[in-house]
């Protein structure tokens, strides 16, 4: 259990780290859509 742990604190930052990341993307396209207009 406690080898377990640090693989489990990794996955929960990286599906953090990629829910940041594709927020951050969707954010600038509606920027870039709401400049073109």
């Amino acid at each position: 259990m406690i080898t377990d742990k640090p693989r489990e604190t990794r996955t929960i930052l990286e599906n953090i780290s990629e829910k940041l990341t594709y927020r951050r993307a969707f954010i600038s396209m509606i920027l870039n859509q709401q400049s073109d207009i």
